[in-house]
C-alpha cells in the first residue's frame, strides 16, 4: 500500500464526470464529483447531480444508476459553475483518461489553471507490459475498493487512491531508472504534467552517474546469465516425472489433462493427434495433420513436444502463423502443461523467438534518447521503455502493447534494417537483442517461432534453430 513518506507534496483535485454519452459536441454532464486532497488526506469534496436538459439514455442509466427522475429539479451546470470553479481554484487536476472529461468542461467554459495529471499516462509509464490501464483494472490490481463505480464522487475517490499508489511506485522505482527518467524529462517543456511528476518523484535522489548505456548493460547481463543457466541445465538434466507419462492415459478421463482441467471432455481426435505426433517423434518420420476446430490441436502438439524434448534431450521448435497463437502457447498453454507434467520453469526452458524487427536495437535506442529535439510522443514512449528495461528478459517490443503512434516510433529504434547485423555495434559483441535471442534459442528446450523465421533458418542454414 501507500508509503506515506512518498506522497506527492501538492494539493490536487481528483475529478470525475458522468455524462449522457461520449460526444462532447452533443452530450451533457449529469454528475460532477471532485475531491481536494494532499497525499492520502482528503481536504474537501464537491458532488452535484446536474440536469442535462435532455433525457438520459437507458444504457447510461443502467451503467451509472442515474435516472431522469434523479436529475429532475437539479440545477443546470451553469447554476453551479461558479461554485465548482471556486472549488477547483488554482489546484492541479487528477483524473483517469482526464482529457475526455476536460473536453466536456471546456464546452461549459471551465478550464484548468494548473497541471492536469492523468493516471492513465502514469499507469502506462509504470506498468509498460500491462494491457488494462482503465480505472477498474488499476483499482483491482492495486487492491483498491470502489464502492460505487460509475458514480462521479466514488470514481474520483478511486482515482485519488490510484494516483497516490502509482506515485509511490514511481518514487520507489530505483535510483538508476529515476536518474535516466529525470535526464530525459529535463529536455522537455517544464509544463509537461507527467514530466513534472517524474521530476518531483526523483528530486530526492542523490547525484548519480548512470546512463542508458549502463541500463542496457544491465539488461544484457541479465539475458546472458539466463542463457548461461539454460546451457548448464541442458547437460545431464532429467525430469523423472516425465518418464512415466503415457499420452493415451494423459488425454483420457482420469488422466493428467482431466485432473488439471475444469469440465474436461475427452476428445478421441485430440488423443489420436497427440499419439500420432509422439510416434512421429519416436520414429523420426514426417507427419501431416489436418484437424477441424474443436479438436484441441494446441494441447495435442504441445504435450508430446515437451515430453519428447525431455526424454530425448533434444530441442523442439513449434512454428505458428500468428503472433497471437505464439503468445497464447507461451502464456497459457505452456503454464498449463507445466502444471500437468509437474515441471517448473527452472527445469525446462521455453523461448519465444521472433523476427529481428521485433527486437530493440540498442545502438538506435541510445541515439534517439540522446537527441535534444524529441517530440512529446517520442519522449513519452522512451520513458515507458526505460521502465520496461527493468523487467524485460528479451528486448521484444511486443511486451509493450504498442499503440499506433508508438509502433511508428518503435520502427525507428528496432532492429528492422536488412543491414542491421553490419551496422549494430552491439551485434559485433553478441550483445544485440537479436543476437541474444538467437543464442537463447539455441540453448532452449522448446522454441516457439513463426513459419517465416523457421523456413528462412532452414533455407539459409543460419543455425539459429540448430537442434530442431
Amino acid at each position: 500500500m501507500i508509503d506515506l513518506d512518498n506522497d506527492f507534496d501538492e494539493i490536487c483535485i481528483a475529478l470525475d464526470l458522468e455524462m449522457t454519452g461520449l460526444k462532447p459536441e452533443e452530450d451533457q454532464i449529469i454528475e460532477v464529483g471532485a475531491i481536494k486532497f494532499k497525499g492520502s488526506k482528503v481536504i474537501d469534496t464537491f458532488n452535484q447531480l446536474i440536469d442535462p436538459g435532455k433525457d438520459i439514455p437507458t444504457f447510461i442509466s443502467l451503467l451509472t444508476g442515474i435516472t431522469n427522475e434523479d436529475v429532475k429539479g437539479k440545477p443546470k451546470f451553469n447554476e453551479v459553475a461558479n461554485e465548482f470553479v471556486e472549488f477547483l481554484g488554482e489546484y492541479s487536476i487528477v483524473g483517469q483518461n482526464i482529457g475526455f472529461d476536460m473536453k466536456f468542461l471546456a464546452k461549459v467554459n471551465v478550464y484548468p489553471k494548473s497541471f492536469v495529471y492523468d493516471t492513465r499516462d502514469l499507469s502506462r509509464l509504470l506498468r509498460p507490459q500491462a494491457i488494462d490501464h482503465g480505472l477498474a483494472g488499476l483499482a483491482r490490481e492495486l487492491q483498491l475498493v470502489n464502492d460505487n463505480p460509475h458514480r462521479a464522487l466514488s470514481d474520483a475517490e478511486t482515482t485519488m487512491k490510484v494516483f497516490n499508489e502509482l506515485y509511490s511506485i514511481l518514487t520507489g522505482i530505483g535510483k538508476d531508472t529515476l536518474t535516466i527518467l529525470r535526464g530525459l524529462v529535463s529536455k522537455q517543456d517544464p509544463s509537461w504534467a507527467l514530466g513534472r511528476l517524474i521530476m518531483a518523484g526523483s528530486e530526492n535522489i542523490d547525484e548519480h552517474s548512470f546512463n542508458i548505456i549502463n541500463k542496457l548493460d544491465q539488461v544484457i547481463d541479465r539475458i546472458q546469465e539466463r542463457n548461461r543457466k539454460n546451457e548448464e541445465r541442458q547437460s545431464g538434466r532429467k525430469i523423472e516425472s516425465i518418464q512415466a507419462v503415457d499420452l493415451e492415459s494423459f488425454f483420457s478421463i482420469g488422466g493428467l489433462a482431466d485432473m488439471n482441467t475444469d469440465d474436461y471432455q475427452e476428445r478421441i481426435s485430440q488423443k489420436s493427434m497427440a499419439v500420432s505426433i509422439k510416434n512421429s517423434f519416436d520414429n523420426g518420420t514426417d507427419l501431416y495433420v489436418e484437424a477441424p476446430p474443436g479438436t484441441g490441436k494446441t494441447m495435442a502438439y504441445v504435450a508430446p513436444s515437451i515430453i519428447h524434448s525431455i526424454r530425448d534431450s533434444s530441442q523442439v521448435t513449434i512454428a505458428t502463423s500468428t503472433k497471437y497463437l505464439q503468445e497464447q502457447i507461451l502464456e497459457t498453454e505452456i503454464p498449463r502443461m507445466f502444471k500437468m507434467l509437474d515441471i517448473t520453469p527452472n527445469e525446462y526452458s521455453v523461448m519465444l523467438l521472433k523476427g529481428q524487427a521485433n527486437y530493440l536495437c540498442g545502438t538506435k535506442y541510445r541515439m534517439m534518447i540522446e537527441r535534444e529535439d524529441l517530440t512529446k510522443d517520442e519522449a513519452l514512449f522512451l520513458l515507458r521503455t526505460i521502465v520496461w528495461l527493468q523487467i524485460t528478459d528479451s528486448g521484444d517490443g511486443g511486451e509493450l502493447y504498442l499503440n499506433n503512434r508508438e509502433k511508428y516510433i518503435w520502427s525507428q529504434i528496432s532492429a528492422n534494417n536488412s543491414d542491421h547485423m553490419d551496422i549494430c555495434a552491439l551485434q559485433r559483441e553478441d550483445k544485440c537483442f537479436v543476437a541474444l535471442a538467437r543464442i537463447g534459442a539455441r540453448s532452449s528446450d522448446l522454441v516457439i517461432t513463426n513459419h517465416s523465421l523457421l523456413l528462412t533458418d532452414s533455407i539459409k542454414d543460419m543455425g539459429i534453430l540448430t537442434n530442431t
